[in-house]
């Protein structure tokens, strides 16, 4: 959970010229956001929301 919402922020934030590409973005505050979100939300969202997500809302 923590790679996929790196993921996604740091494109957004190389797309809007944020962070360029030599800059560096630190993983470990999206591994504390991820360890909050996997403890507030029940399993059960979370495993139907990364279903949908990779099977493309085939799930």
């Amino acid at each position: 959970m923590a790679f996929l919402l790196a993921a996604v922020i740091s494109i957004v934030l190389l797309a809007t010229k944020i962070k360029k590409r030599s800059e560096y973005i630190p993983f470990g505050p999206f591994i504390v956001i991820a360890c909050f979100i996997n403890m507030m939300v029940p399993f059960n969202v979370i495993f139907m929301v990364l279903a949908k997500i990779f099977t493309l809302g085939m799930a």
